[in-house]
This record gives C-alpha cells, structure tokens and sequence, in this order.
C-alpha cells in the first residue's frame, strides 16, 4: 500500500509555490492577475514557410481547450495582403529571416493535468504542419522538468540501493543481508513518502528526487548496527526471540540517539523556515529518521529470524549454533 501510495504523489514545479505568499513576488502575481485575465504565455517559434500553413496554424491552435487567444503575424493581416505593404516594424515583431513567433496566451495554470493535455496538444498541432519548431514558456518548462525529474528519480533511487547494497554486501560478506536491510529502509522511505498521499498535499520536485537517497544513506547504519550486533549475540544466546530482544537492548540507545538527533536537528529547521521547499524536505528526512527507526527495532528483527537459515547459507561465518 504504501508503494502504490508513493509513487501516485503529486508535485509541483512552480518557483511561486516555493515562497510565501506575503512575499513582494506573489504579491505582485495577484496583482497581475487580477488586472490581466491570465499570464500563461507560451512561444512557439516555427521554421518560415509559407503563410498559408503558419495561417492555418494560428487557426488550430486558437481551437484547443485551454487557448485563450494565439497571436502572429498572421493573426493580425490577412495572408491576402503582400508583405510589401506590411509595416516591417511589425513584421519585425514576429519574423526573422528563418523563423515566424507566434504567441500563445493560456487561461490555465501553470502546471497541472489540463495544463499537460494542451501542451500536448500543441506538440501534436504543430508536429502536423511543421518539421522544425520549438516551444518554451514558464508552463512548458515545468511540463519538461516533470519528465526529466521522473526519470532522474529512478535514476537516483536504483544507484543509490546498488551502491550502499554493494558496501553491505562487502561489510557483511552476505548476499541476503544487504537485500534484507536495504529493504527494510526502502520501506521506510514509502512509508514517509506515501504520507503526503494521504493527507492530499502535494510534495516539491526536489524533495521528490533527493529524499530516497538521503533517508536511505542516513539511516541504513540503524539496520547495519542491529544486525552486526544481532550475529555477536547469536553466537552467545540459544534462542532466536532472546538474541533479537538483547540486540534491541543493546543497540536500542544508539539508535534512538541518532534518530533523534536526526529528527530535532531538520525539525527545528522545518518550523522556522519559511521557505516551502526547504520545510517539507527536512519534515520528510526527519519524519524519515522516525520511520527508519521504528522498522529497524520492529520489522528487522522479525525477518532475521524468519530468514536465519537462508542468512546462514548466504553468509560467510554466520553463526549455526542455534537450536530453536
């Protein structure tokens, strides 16, 4: 649940989201906005044809939901009339000697779903008339970021588990152990990450795209010193149940100590800055120290004694001297 939950999280992109809304910025925004029906401009440069496609594609692009006006040459003089008799400040405006302007105003916001299905259908109007033409605007950046910052996510998540699996792996001389921790913290992190997801708010891109490696990197050591010090007492207790509740004993304070320290220390920053962003990233990687904690001295112990035979086989010089 927790993973569906994660990965259905929604994200925003938009600078104005990051800062208060008492900032002279946003201020400003309203003001604008409320003296100019909408401020969701896009340019779109095409390669210069002929004037009847670049009339027919002013025309299209005025059709999709979402446009509120698209203005170009072309939209301002009828294509019968010879260039000759155009102003050449206004054709200045919006030709060069090899490409055409033409401006798209949105009455949308800056990101969001209804906003990705125009921008789409802008790509898909214009890749029907033209080979070569290009598109950018505050809205169509933040639709690209989207796509580069999905990909990056998995990118960073899959080299941050081979890695530390890969230095457990050497430290612990197993190939179970490292599966089994990582796994525990991984399970963490989509339990922090799933939390937004219930309560219906949505997280900033950089805390999207960060938060996995340094919740994974900061608290996997919970999981690597129980179990190191789960393997010592194997080899001194009889049962599995006592070894796993001396290890919480012994290694329970260290733990809690670092998680703690962890969790104060980003909690001070999250309830002094004012900075949108920076809140909710340290609220997860302290909430996230939290999370780890508690699965290390509940979840962990469980699957080393529901796993301690496949750990044995998989593990050089893991104890065999238990009988229950």
């Amino acid at each position: 649940p927790s993973f569906l939950a994660q990965s259905n999280v929604e994200y925003y992109y938009a600078n104005e989201k990051t800062i208060p809304e008492s900032t002279d910025s946003n201020t400003a925004n309203r003001k604008i906005d409320k003296l100019f029906s909408n401020k969701n401009q896009l340019a779109l440069i095409v390669s210069k044809e002929d004037k009847l496609k670049e009339s027919n594609l002013i025309e299209r692009l005025g059709n999709i939901e979402g446009v509120e006006n698209v203005k170009g040459l072309y939209s301002l003089v009828d294509i019968a009339i010879p260039e000759n008799l155009i102003p050449e400040d206004i054709i200045n405006n919006f030709q060069s000697e090899k490409y055409s302007l033409i401006n798209i105003n949105l009455n949308l916001p800056m990101e969001g779903e209804i906003t990705d299905k125009a921008l789409n259908s802008i790509d898909k109007t214009t890749s029907n008339l033209y080979d070569e033409w290009y598109l950018t605007g505050e809205a169509a950046i933040y639709s690209d970021l989207e796509q580069v910052t999905s990909k990056d996510f998995n990118n960073v998540t899959i080299i941050s588990i081979i890695i530390i699996t890969g230095i457990i792996l050497i430290a612990s001389k197993s190939l179970s152990i490292p599966i089994i921790l990582v796994f525990v913290i991984q399970l963490g992190i989509w339990i922090n990450l799933a939390i937004p997801y219930f309560q219906g708010q949505p997280l900033n891109f950089i805390a999207f795209i960060i938060i996995g490696a340094i919740q994974l990197g900061a608290t996997v050591d919970y999981a690597i010193l129980y179990t190191f010090r789960f393997k010592e007492n194997l080899e001194k207790l009889p049962n599995k149940k006592e070894v796993a509740i001396k290890t919480i004993e012994d290694t329970g304070r260290s733990i809690l100590t670092s998680a703690l320290i962890l969790f104060t220390g980003t909690l001070s920053v999250y309830l002094i800055t004012s900075m949108r962003n920076t809140a909710e990233l340290t609220l997860l990687i302290g909430r996230g120290a939290i999370i780890s904690l508690a699965l290390v001295l509940v979840a962990l112990p469980s699957l080393l004694i529901i796993f301690n035979n496949i750990i044995g086989k998989t593990t050089i010089d893991w104890p065999k001297v238990l009988n229950k």
